[in-house]
């Protein structure tokens, strides 16, 4: 096994995890998971104050470096991607867990 790159974000007090990554084709590696803060250098959809679980895309490069970070979540329920994966023409899948019926439809649940 050799490392060929390490990463560690978030905020130092808060809970943050990544819960499935893929590589796509190019080698930038895509991962998905949860924070319960302000992730470093996300766009946060919408604004909003910290005090629920936020759900979390992160891309980086080949050599390990953020390309893009997506955090969603309202503030006032729990967000958690639990898995991604690539179909074989390259779209991204993800599914996870929402608190928010107005994220999942009618009551809580999973989402696709």
């Amino acid at each position: 096994f050799v490392e060929e790159w390490f990463s560690a974000e978030g905020d130092k007090d808060k809970n943050d995890g990544l819960n499935s990554v893929v590589c796509d084709k190019s080698g930038f590696v895509i991962a998905v998971g949860f924070t319960d803060g302000k992730f470093p250098e996300s766009d946060t959809t919408p604004p909003h104050e910290f005090k629920k679980r936020d759900s979390l895309i992160v891309r980086y490069s080949q050599l390990g470096n953020i390309v893009k970070a997506i955090q969603e979540g309202d503030g006032s329920s729990n967000h958690e991607l639990k898995s991604v994966s690539l179909t074989p023409n390259g779209n991204v899948v993800i599914s996870g867990h929402s608190l928010d019926p107005v994220q999942t439809g009618p009551g809580n649940g999973t989402f696709m």
